[in-house]
């Protein structure tokens, strides 16, 4: 049973998201009926490119990593954070299946639904079902602004863009006068260097002198980023 796999400021949490806050509770409580709560470690693989499944999944906290390659053998990248749903690409598909790799970046955990349940409720709650269209939307504008960086011929103004899209992303204001903006995630180079197509070298040098790490995840001290792109 749900309830005695997961605590109940869990279950406040995520009733109260963006996502699910327009259930009542009695929508709600059918959505958990047969909610899975899992965890999963750093590196640790959740689901590989080309698996079905009939489930959704949540993250509660911690971050992932989502590659797809495609026929030609291109790599795509992806990353998904803390309140994300996901894939809800095929979600009103009769073939349900995962074109992309999902990884660990750090220690993570997530809820799954089954995927009857949610399209139940998708008939059901209008305003249920704008939101979920909001979020797809959303998720293609994530999708949008990485296809413009990769366009990008210079490799330096691409690193430029890939952090200025990961701080608008992740961050988040603090210091005393929010002055810093902070990734509370270690985001490793190589996967910098990844989302702007270029070598983990190129990304090092780039970075250095503008971003730093401490315990709690990556600071940025003296890098312009664009609020918007």
């Amino acid at each position: 049973m749900l309830f005695d796999q997961v605590e109940s400021d869990i279950l406040l949490e995520i009733h109260a998201s963006e996502i699910f806050k327009s259930l009542s509770n009695d929508q709600f409580i059918f959505l958990t009926k047969n909610m899975k709560y899992r965890t999963a470690t750093k590196k640790q693989i959740i689901f590989e490119q080309g698996d079905t499944t009939w489930r959704l999944f949540f993250v509660i906290s911690g971050l992932v990593q989502a590659t797809r390659i495609d026929e030609d053998g291109q790599e795509y990248v992806n990353l998904i954070s803390a309140h994300k749903l996901f894939p809800l690409y095929r979600l009103l598909d009769k073939n349900f299946y995962f074109n992309y790799t999902v990884e660990a970046i750090t220690n993570i955990s997530f809820v799954t639904f089954q995927r009857k349940d949610f399209e139940q409720l998708l008939r059901q709650n209008n305003e249920f079902a704008l939101g979920i269209l909001k979020h797809v939307s959303e998720s293609m504008n994530r999708y949008e602004k990485q296809l413009s960086i990769s366009l990008e011929t210079n490799a330096s103004e691409r690193i430029r863009k890939t952090i200025s899209w990961l701080f608008c992303e992740l961050g988040r204001s603090n210091g005393p006068e929010n002055e810093f903006i902070v990734i509370p995630y270690k985001i490793p180079i190589f996967l910098i260097a990844k989302l702007s197509g270029t070598t983990r070298e190129t990304a090092s040098r780039f970075i250095n002198g503008y971003i730093n790490h401490n315990h709690d995840g990556v600071i940025v001290t003296h890098f312009h980023f664009e609020k918007k792109m």
